[in-house]
């Protein structure tokens, strides 16, 4: 008996109907940098990185799956506002 969530395409895959369109619709809702992309927005190593997420150092959040780490695109850019300094005057 054919199983109705898998497509006659999917059939040797066994990947259920819809799954295709679902990754391409999680990739692109966030995407994914790799430590050197971050270290290269930072100005920083990927050593300097790979330290602050041993010590915590900073607010930096990560993600990891297995040995791979990768930083959500919006997290760096909120750990990047939260470090901008202005140099206003402050009024006496």
């Amino acid at each position: 008996m054919r199983d109705d969530r898998y497509c006659s395409c999917e059939l040797t895959h066994k990947q259920p109907h819809g799954a295709t369109e679902m990754k391409l619709e999680s990739s692109n809702r966030e995407r994914l940098l790799t430590p050197a992309e971050v270290a290269e927005m930072l100005g920083v190593t990927e050593g300097t990185l790979s330290v602050w997420r041993c010590v915590k150092r900073y607010p930096l959040p990560f993600v990891k799956a297995g040995r791979l780490v990768r930083y959500k695109a919006a997290d760096v850019a909120k750990f990047i506002d939260s470090r901008t300094e202005s140099c206003e005057a402050v009024p006496a």
